[in-house]
């Protein structure tokens, strides 16, 4: 027999048991029990809808049930019960804990709806003072100072609301959807949705109403304020897979400062109508993996009229990421992937779709000893650097690249490696070069 107890307001928060049965999320239903990959939830804390559209009392549960799990490594887990309906919770303010330490769940990206919005037509969605950045943030979820093992899957985080932080004259925008900072900490991010809205409401950036969607950053203990830059902490791993973004004014997912030996692998990601898809910089010799992400990007300018949605980008990386079987469509910046003053970077099998760069598809800036391997330039439409045309092409290595390789084929018709790569560099090797006639 099933033994649930929900949360429905903040004085009643209690841990339950729940069978092995209890509990099986959207994706999993069709599996056996040994393929679940969570098939059991003990000592969970499961808060129910409260159907407060005001943002009020979800938010307050979710937070008094995270700061009661984060004590002993325990779940949070949002659930009505009923596995074949959608749940529904209003935010109306950030949702912030410090030292988290455990698993926060929901029953599927299409079952466990998260909205976020104003509280009411006069009163807007609220930020929160974040130790982690030392300041006032407008984030969604926000997570300081983690410790342990982080795990978070199985929801959607909405903001559909045009001016979620209200129409006065200040800024209208959600800032992140979820954020991790500060601390040390492996965080594994699964099968989640995040949306935002186009919008020209007063105080929005670039016609959005969400900035960036996940952003993780575990830099120990650092204090924001204390001199020098801060630390990169050691060994800790970082897995995003089997996310969809959509209608975001930049980064669907940014990491930073991850430190010897590492690991970070980002997976099946749809991000739709962004303006970067990843972004990752000051990272060590790590082990960083970038695979199966398909970035179509939004069509904003900047008063010049210079679009300002590109790929993904790199910077500051001894141990630069390997970036394979990705797809970017839309891009309208100076570059589609930019690595700059990094090493050891792969890029391979990735196509570039109706992109318009400035300068390249790939601009390897000050960076050593990356491959550039087999991708596929053949609908982006790059007239490449001709006696009829200054460009842009598939590769540029600007004069401070020294040792790269590159090893390109898919190029538009007629056009030829010399066309299409140039090397500005010293020491790269570019397989099958002649000089152009």
């Amino acid at each position: 027999m099933k033994k649930n107890i929900y949360i429905l307001t903040i004085s009643i928060l209690v841990l339950i048991s729940c069978n092995k049965e209890d509990i099986m999320f959207e994706h999993e239903q069709n599996l056996s029990n040994a393929d679940l990959s969570y098939n059991a939830l003990s000592d969970a804390i499961i808060v129910a809808p409260s159907n407060d559209m005001s943002g009020v009392e979800d938010a307050n549960n979710i937070e008094a049930a995270l700061e009661l799990a984060k004590a002993s490594g325990s779940t949070v887990y949002l659930s009505d019960g009923l596995m074949n309906t959608k749940d529904h919770y209003y935010l109306s303010r950030s949702v912030r804990t410090e030292g988290f330490n455990g698993a926060f769940l929901g029953e599927g990206k299409n079952k466990t709806l998260i909205h976020v919005g104003r509280k009411s037509d006069t009163e807007g969605f609220t930020g929160v003072h974040s130790t982690g950045w030392g300041g006032f943030v407008p984030n969604v979820f926000q997570f300081d100072k983690p410790t342990g093992d982080v795990t978070i899957k199985n929801l959607a985080i909405l903001i559909k609301d045009d001016a979620p932080r209200g129409t006065g004259s200040g800024p209208s925008f959600i800032g992140v959807a979820l954020e991790l900072i500060g601390g040390s900490f492996n965080a594994h991010i699964n099968n989640i949705r995040i949306e935002g809205k186009a919008s020209q409401a007063s105080g929005n950036l670039i016609g959005y109403n969400l900035n960036w969607g996940i952003h993780v950053m575990p830099w120990g203990d650092f204090n924001p304020g204390q001199p020098g830059p801060p630390p990169r902490t050691q060994g800790s791993s970082l897995t995003i897979k089997n996310i969809d973004f959509e209608n975001l004014a930049w980064n669907a997912i940014s990491f930073m400062d991850f430190g010897d030996a590492s690991k970070v692998l980002i997976d099946q990601i749809s991000a739709k109508k962004v303006g970067t898809g990843v972004a990752g910089g000051r990272a060590n010799d790590s082990d960083i993996m970038i695979s199966n992400v398909e970035i179509n990007c939004h069509d904003a300018t900047n008063p010049q009229g210079r679009g300002l949605a590109r790929g993904m980008v790199f910077w500051e990386m001894a141990s630069a990421p390997t970036i394979t079987d990705c797809m970017i469509k839309n891009s309208n910046w100076w570059w589609q992937i930019l690595i700059v003053a990094s090493q050891n970077a792969t890029i391979t099998n990735t196509s570039f779709v109706d992109c318009q760069p400035g300068n390249a598809a790939i601009v390897i800036n000050n960076s050593t000893h990356c491959n550039i391997i087999q991708n596929d330039y053949r609908d982006n439409g790059l007239p490449g650097w001709t006696e009829n045309s200054n460009g842009p092409g598939a590769v540029f290595m600007n004069p401070g690249s020294s040792n790269n390789y590159v090893h390109e084929m898919k190029f538009p018709a007629r056009l030829t490696v010399c066309d299409m790569v140039r090397n500005l560099g010293s020491n790269n090797t570019i397989h099958n070069w002649e000089a152009c006639d």
